[in-house]
């Protein structure tokens, strides 16, 4: 469960615009879960988070808007890999991790607040690498 994908599952078409996925800790009033994130391009001015019971990617857990106006912080700490988008607060197992996302999320609110045109598949292939 310790790996960052950012090809789409075999399948499973929902996952097509898929550019990062991994687990993490899902916490939300008082409940913390193990969820599987995926992160998707932006189309039409928005883009989504999108968290799963597994990585099967079959029962969705919650679905979250990503616009240019999205929250983003970082928990600043010693090694410490939590974020938060909106309300909704994120562990992942690294500092890096976290890295990864906050970094992957910023540019796609760069991308949705700059009115991008939606990415052809090559720019997704771009994204990905």
């Amino acid at each position: 469960p310790g790996v960052l994908r950012t090809d789409p599952l075999q399948g499973a078409s929902w996952t097509a615009s898929r550019i990062l996925a991994g687990y993490a800790l899902l916490c939300r009033a008082n409940t913390v879960a193990l969820v599987y994130c995926e992160l998707h391009v932006h189309r039409d001015g928005e883009s989504k988070l999108v968290a799963y019971e597994d990585e099967l990617c079959s029962t969705k857990v919650v679905q979250l808007r990503l616009t240019s106006r999205t929250v983003i912080a970082e928990r600043v700490g010693v090694d410490c890999s939590c974020f938060t988008v909106d309300a909704f607060d994120f562990a992942v197992r690294t500092s890096w991790e976290k890295r990864i996302w906050l970094r992957a999320i910023s540019n796609l609110k760069v991308k949705l607040k700059n009115s991008t045109e939606n990415p052809t598949a090559e720019d997704v292939r771009h994204y990905r690498s």
